[in-house]
């Protein structure tokens, strides 16, 4: 069984300590969410995401989904796309692909189809073939480690259809590393909580554990929160306060620690996660808007464990 070194930070650390865990990276990427939301959490999200990414050199950007409030986008043209998006994150080194995750603002009046549409024409970097998919990204150092990365559209993680579809994807996995990405988080302890149809035992989230998913990144909730089980190898990202915020839920954490979960961190904060892979270990560290690491931990690579 996999086994996640936890590390919890009693101090806000500067940026420039990232890696006191000693590992060097060769896949980085920001995972970030509930972004597209015009205030001053976003612009100070965005700059603290361009300084990590030069400093840790990263490979493309993760979006968790409600990329843009409050009814998405409603053309190609609609100037959210610049005011949300191109206007906001214009560090040079956040010119890398942006694979994005609807949540369930940009489906509203339909609107979801416009940023599947946009794939790799409104901006080359927009990245979203599907409004569900998968892809593939290799160690490009040599290592030939390969990390698959299921996005699914959980606004209708209802339908048998996409259930099936995840499951599948889930199974079929012969990567290294397998990453799941939704907006709904499987678990939560803030506002919204734990979504139902996710975690129940026919659901998504067995699969997971099953298949020894190492992570499931999400939003929705206006939070940074790391949810994980010892005997179980899936560990809960929320990354949602890329421009909102909400506070923690007692009664949502009650219902995590009643399914046998620990809530291991919970910041509502502005921010965003980073995380860098090397061989079987993933370094995952939670930044806040000024660029301070405020929390992070170790996993490694559940597949690689149970060999």
């Amino acid at each position: 069984m996999a086994k996640t070194v936890v590390f919890v930070l009693m101090m806000v650390i500067s940026l420039s300590f990232l890696w006191i865990a000693n590992v060097q990276g060769k896949t980085s990427f920001i995972v970030l969410g509930d972004w597209g939301y015009n205030s001053s959490h976003q612009a100070k999200v965005a700059k603290a995401m361009g300084e990590w990414a030069e400093a840790n050199n990263a490979r493309f950007v993760l979006t968790v989904g409600d990329n843009f409030y409050n009814e998405g986008v409603s053309s190609l043209t609609d100037p959210l796309w610049n005011t949300l998006y191109r206007d906001v994150y214009v560090d040079p080194s956040l010119n890398i692909t942006w694979y994005a995750c609807l949540g369930n603002h940009d489906h509203y009046w339909g609107n979801a189809i416009y940023q599947v549409k946009a794939h790799q024409t409104v901006d080359w970097r927009w990245y979203m073939p599907n409004l569900y998919y998968t892809f593939e990204i290799q160690d490009h150092e040599g290592d030939q480690v390969t990390i698959e990365f299921i996005v699914a559209d959980t606004e209708n993680c209802k339908s048998k259809m996409q259930m099936k579809w995840m499951k599948k994807a889930i199974t079929r996995s012969s990567a290294d590393w397998t990453i799941a990405v939704g907006h709904h988080p499987v678990l939560s302890s803030g506002k919204h909580g734990s979504t139902p149809t996710m975690y129940s035992s026919s659901s998504y989230r067995k699969a997971m554990e099953e298949e020894k998913v190492a992570f499931y990144f999400s939003g929705h909730d206006h939070s940074l929160e790391h949810i994980s089980h010892s005997n179980r190898p899936t560990e809960y990202v929320i990354s949602g306060s890329g421009s909102k915020l909400y506070d923690r839920s007692e009664e949502s954490l009650q219902d995590v620690v009643d399914k046998g979960y620990t809530s291991e961190f919970f910041e509502s904060t502005p921010g965003f996660v980073g995380v860098t892979i090397h061989n079987n270990v993933a370094n995952v560290t939670f930044v806040d808007k000024g660029g301070n690491v405020i929390y992070w931990f170790l996993k490694e690579n559940p597949r690689a464990a149970a060999i």
